[in-house]
C-alpha cells in the first residue's frame, strides 16, 4: 500500500520531458545591457545634465568592469569568500594609509577630474548590439538542445533537426556550480550526462535554472526505476525547460 502511495507521487509530480539548454557565457552581460538601456534612456531625457551623464557613465562602466570580471575568471564559493575577505583587508589598509598619509585627496582629485560622459546615442547602440547577440543565442539553442524523458535521451541539432537517441537506462548525471557569480546572475551551473554501456559523457555548460532541472531530472530518472505502476490515468504531460523563468 505504501509502495503504491510513493508511486503515485512519483508519477503526478515527474515532468513527461526535460529540455535542456546549453548557452553562450555573452548571457551574462544581461547585467550592462539593462544598464547600458537605462543610461540611454537618462540621458536622452536630459543631455545638457552633465552630473547625470558623469554618473550614467561611471555606472556603466563598472557594471560593465564587473560582467568581464564574471566571464573571464572562475569564482568558485570558496574563491568568491576569500575575494570578500581580500576587499575588507584592502579597504582596511586603505583607510589606514589615509589615516598617516592622506592618500585620499589626491584620490578623490583624480577621480574627480576624470569625466566618463557618453551620448545617449552611444548606449542604445550598446544596448541594440547586445539585444542582436541575445536574440541570436536565443535563435541557435532552438537548433541544439537536448531532451530527456522517462525512455530516452534526445539530440536535436541543426537546421535540419537531425536526432540522436539514446536510453536512459542506466543514465547518471552529476551538477556542478563552478562559478558563484554566474550562478547569482543567471541560476546557471554544469551538467555532466554519463550513457550507460559507452565512454561518452555529455556536457551542458551554462544551463539555467540548473538546481530546478537536477530536481526534475531525479523525478523523471526515479520513475523509470518505479516497480509498481499506477492504478489511474497518467497524468496530463509537462515539459520543463532549462531557461524557462522561475
Amino acid at each position: 500500500m505504501t509502495q503504491t502511495k510513493v508511486t503515485q507521487s512519483i508519477v503526478r509530480k515527474a515532468p513527461d520531458k526535460i529540455i535542456l539548454r546549453a548557452w553562450p557565457k555573452m548571457l551574462f552581460f544581461w547585467p550592462s545591457a539593462l544598464i547600458a538601456l537605462a543610461a540611454g534612456i537618462m540621458t536622452y531625457l536630459a543631455p545638457e545634465n552633465a552630473a547625470r551623464g558623469e554618473f550614467w557613465g561611471a555606472l556603466f562602466l563598472v557594471v560593465f568592469a564587473i560582467n568581464l570580471l564574471i566571464i573571464t575568471f572562475e569564482f568558485p564559493r570558496s574563491t568568491s569568500l576569500i575575494l570578500v575577505l581580500a576587499g575588507v583587508a584592502v579597504a582596511w589598509i586603505l583607510v589606514e594609509l589615509n589615516r598617516r598619509y592622506a592618500i585620499v585627496v589626491p584620490l578623490t582629485n583624480f577621480i574627480e577630474g576624470l569625466r566618463l560622459v557618453a551620448t545617449s546615442d552611444f548606449y542604445f547602440a550598446i544596448f541594440f548590439i547586445y539585444a542582436t547577440l541575445f536574440v541570436s543565442m536565443f535563435i541557435s539553442t532552438r537548433f541544439n538542445y537536448w531532451e530527456i524523458s522517462s525512455n530516452e535521451l534526445l539530440h536535436h541539432k541543426g537546421l535540419m533537426q537531425d536526432v540522436e537517441r539514446f536510453s536512459t537506462n542506466g543514465l547518471q548525471y552529476s551538477k556542478e556550480i563552478s562559478d558563484f557569480f554566474e550562478y547569482l546572475i543567471g541560476g546557471s551551473g554544469k551538467l555532466i550526462l554519463r550513457i550507460p554501456g559507452t565512454d561518452k559523457s555529455i556536457l551542458l555548460e551554462n544551463v539555467l535554472r540548473i538546481n530546478g532541472i537536477a530536481a526534475h531530472l531525479d523525478l523523471i530518472l526515479d520513475q523509470r526505476r518505479v516497480s509498481v505502476a499506477a492504478p489511474e490515468a497518467h497524468p496530463t504531460a509537462v515539459v520543463v525547460e532549462s531557461d524557462e523563468t522561475a
